[in-house]
């Protein structure tokens, strides 16, 4: 038997959908709202240290003292830091030694501390150091003016970097 064009096979596609796709597609709308909704906040600061500069108006900062103490562009540089990643806030500045300083910020107490570190600093794997304040200026093993802040404070860290490399706070 022969068959002609008109009477050919057609599959229809039905015009509607089953419950459990619509249920299927509904969950993963859900389920992408509530993953994003997660990530309002990110980066966070599990110690909270860029909400509490904001809030309390205050900066705990270091200058590591060389030779004969901070120089005025050191302050001045925590100074502008804590103005821009700080919201304003106000500098208490502490002089003393790298050793002291780098571990007064590692426990929670210096929320900043400012001074010539070499990128292969032992403390390193202890705090987070910012990129130096001169663009020029090497990297690695020769120390140069840069911000140390608490490892693990990543939304105080994007805001101190930011102050340092002119990026804006």
């Amino acid at each position: 038997m022969r068959r002609d064009a008109r009477s050919a096979e057609v599959n229809v596609i039905p015009t509607h959908s089953s419950p459990g796709l619509w249920r299927a597609a509904a969950f993963a709308v859900l389920l992408l709202a509530g993953l994003l909704a997660g990530c309002d906040g990110y980066p966070r600061d599990p110690e909270g240290t860029t909400e509490r500069v904001q809030q309390s108006g205050t900066l705990r900062g270091g200058l590591v003292a060389t030779g004969n103490g901070p120089e005025d562009s050191e302050r001045e540089f925590a100074e502008r830091i804590a103005g821009e990643a700080g919201g304003g806030a106000e500098v208490e500045l502490e002089v003393g030694s790298a050793e002291t300083l780098l571990r007064k910020l590692k426990n929670g107490e210096l929320d900043l501390v400012v001074g010539y570190f070499a990128d292969n600093s032992p403390w390193k794997s202890k705090v987070a150091f910012t990129k130096p304040k001169a663009a020029t200026e090497a990297e690695s093993k020769v120390p140069v003016l840069r911000a140390a802040v608490r490892r693990g404070e990543n939304r105080w860290l994007i805001l101190v970097e930011r102050s340092v490399t002119g990026g804006g706070g």
